[in-house]
């Protein structure tokens, strides 16, 4: 499919166009297809680059809360489209009722543990929590990857991928309950329930990419401090930290397969413990001294040896391509020299030069 860009944006793609404002985040999305009325989506951001409010083709409207951290933690439909349309009579008679019943579910709250979204509870139409159906989530010790599912005294396991990309679910029994499927750039091209008439087979899942969250009424990816769209491999708003987080302000990363964005700041290496840096490329991403002290011991010299690599490590005098500074790695086992060595940034364990 064709998909046409301007200063990084995606602008069209096949029969969907997008608009953008002033500040370069999306404000709308229209598909056109042919025999049809257009279908449009809007958008609107606060002054973090928030996404506050999105309408929908049928005419809801959703609003969303976040806390100081900038994590989200309520999404609310205030404007129910097809309770509208459902009562396009009585508007006609001049008598509208569009009060949706109290015990219809329009929203959302969300509980945080620091970066990762361990509660989600259903709101009912007059606020009202609906602490019976709150599912919990449960996650790897130190990572996003979540590992389990509680909701109703139902203990389901996650079964997740290199990616941290949950792919399967089972229950206490062992038996799978769900699953997905993803395209490269993360859209569920198939996502199943099992069938059963039991009701402990009747969960889900909405999380994708590492950190990523999936939102029904739009379609978007919320993906921490920006909304991720699976159709366009993008984001819907420019990087925060600018170039920093690479030369494409709205893309994602260059190789979903190895690298991840889990906070929609900058792309990060799937974390290997056993990776060597001498079997890595320019740009990829190890780990360092700096950030995995414990994969190291300190020997002779003031440098150290990765304990599961053997490779060799030294800090350099010099800051070329990292204010920070930077590490050294020897080639294959030795100790790094002048012409014979690796160059990684200090600050984020990019590999920035190959000396061989």
């Amino acid at each position: 499919m064709t998909q046409s860009q301007q200063a990084g944006r995606v602008i069209r793609r096949g029969d969907v166009s997008y608009r953008y404002d002033d500040s370069g985040r999306l404000v709308e999305k229209t598909v056109q297809r042919d025999g049809f009325r257009p279908q449009v989506w809007r958008y609107r951001w606060d002054a973090l680059n928030q996404l506050t409010q999105c309408e929908t083709p049928d005419g809801s409207r959703w609003y969303y809360q976040y806390d100081a951290f900038g994590r989200r933690i309520r999404k609310l439909k205030v404007h129910d489209g097809k309770l509208a349309a459902a009562n396009l009579q009585r508007w006609l008679d001049g008598k509208p009722d569009l009060t949706p019943k109290p015990r219809t579910m329009m929203g959302q709250d969300y509980l945080w543990s620091g970066d990762q979204l361990i509660e989600e509870t259903p709101l009912y139409a007059d606020g009202t929590p609906a602490e019976d159906q709150r599912i919990r989530w449960l996650y790897e010790p130190g990572k996003l990857t979540p590992s389990a599912r509680y909701e109703r005294g139902k203990l389901h396991y996650i079964v997740s991928d290199h990616q941290g990309t949950p792919r399967e679910m089972l229950n206490e029994e062992g038996g799978l309950v769900w699953a997905q499927r993803l395209t490269t750039w993360g859209k569920a091209e198939k996502s199943q329930v099992i069938a059963s008439n039991d009701p402990d087979y009747h969960v889900g899942c909405h999380f994708r990419f590492m950190g990523q969250y999936e939102d029904e009424e739009s379609g978007l990816y919320y993906n921490r401090f920006r909304y991720y769209d699976r159709e366009t491999g993008q984001y819907l708003t420019p990087d925060p930290i600018g170039l920093l987080g690479g030369l494409n302000p709205y893309g994602y990363v260059d190789n979903p397969v190895n690298f991840i964005d889990p906070f929609g700041l900058a792309k990060c290496h799937l974390d290997n413990p056993k990776k060597k840096v001498n079997s890595a490329d320019v740009g990829d991403f190890v780990r360092t001294p700096t950030s995995h002290p414990d994969d190291f011991t300190k020997i002779k010299g003031g440098n150290y040896k990765n304990k599961n690599t053997n490779e060799i490590w030294s800090k350099s005098n010099t800051t070329h391509s990292d204010k920070e500074g930077e590490w050294k790695v020897g080639i294959g086992k030795a100790e790094p020299k002048p012409r014979h060595k690796i160059t990684i940034g200090m600050s984020d364990g990019k590999i920035i030069k190959i000396d061989k």
